[in-house]
């Protein structure tokens, strides 16, 4: 019989104290978020994380193979989002967010992101809609399934341009998106965006080379001119296959809403 090896002590939480009950839809509902801290949370992380989730979904960062990156949409209903509300220190939160096109593997990643303040005692997320036995619907028993190996992450959604796969040599890695038009400073920044996202997002992730966690070292700046956006990092740990679906789903939102993307070059080691 084999058995699973035991989750990071922050996320000791997740037996017995994670209940998930959720069903992916393309049409917008309410998910339920409910937090309990083992005590107050004077630097109000937990609104932090809350906005970052909202952030990530609305870039296209949530949606999965399951769903087109162009099409993830996320809005704060209730909940303390402000940092300055007396009720964001917790320790008990409750928070009502209207989300559309969320894949059910983003969960694992909300999961391990609220769990990242190593103080959550229980954590509840439940969807507006019911289960249905499909592949849409999970619960908590999935979702801590995909926290063991082979660790399961986010699937990749067919991209509408060309991915071509760039080899680096050592640690380093290498973005770089070539525009069907001139880029304007708006998508510069924009393009920026997308890539704080990215890294953001791989927070979590499992990082290679047996480290617990990613390690990703910014670069000084990101090349940019004419058509082409570009960045390089000088140090990239992290789960190559993972990191590249969720790259190439959130350049996939950016094609749709912001600029036509010729090709992707993605160098990761």
């Amino acid at each position: 019989m084999s058995h699973r090896a035991p989750l990071p002590p922050e996320l000791a939480f997740v037996r017995g104290g994670l209940q998930i009950a959720y069903r992916a839809s393309l049409a917008p509902q309410k998910l339920a978020l409910l937090l309990d801290l083992e005590g107050p949370d004077p630097g109000t992380l937990i609104p932090f994380l809350v906005r970052t989730i909202i952030e990530e979904i609305n870039a296209g960062a949530a949606g999965g193979a399951e769903f087109d990156p162009g099409a993830g949409r996320a809005r704060w209903l209730e909940g303390p989002i402000d940092p300055a509300d007396p009720a964001a220190v917790g320790p008990s939160y409750l928070y009502g967010i209207e989300v559309a096109a969320v894949s059910p593997r983003y969960l694992r990643h909300v999961v391990e992101l609220l769990g990242g303040s190593g103080r959550v005692r229980s954590l509840s997320l439940f969807g507006g809609l019911p289960l249905d036995g499909s592949a849409l619907s999970v619960r908590e028993g999935d979702v801590e399934a995909w926290m063991h190996p082979p660790r399961t992450h986010l699937e990749l959604h067919p991209a509408p341009f060309t991915v071509r796969d760039v080899p680096l040599a050592g640690k380093q890695a290498f973005v770089r998106a070539v525009l069907a038009d001139t880029a304007s400073n708006d998508l510069l920044l924009a393009f920026d965006d997308v890539l704080l996202v990215w890294t953001g997002c791989l927070v979590t992730y499992g990082g290679a080379g047996g480290l617990g966690r990613s390690r990703v070292v910014m670069p000084p700046g990101a090349g940019r001119g004419g058509h082409i956006l570009a960045a390089r990092w000088d140090e990239f740990l992290c789960e190559r296959r993972a990191a590249r679906n969720l790259l190439i789903n959130l350049v996939g939102a950016f094609h749709l809403r912001a600029a036509r993307v010729a090709r992707l070059d993605v160098g990761l080691p």
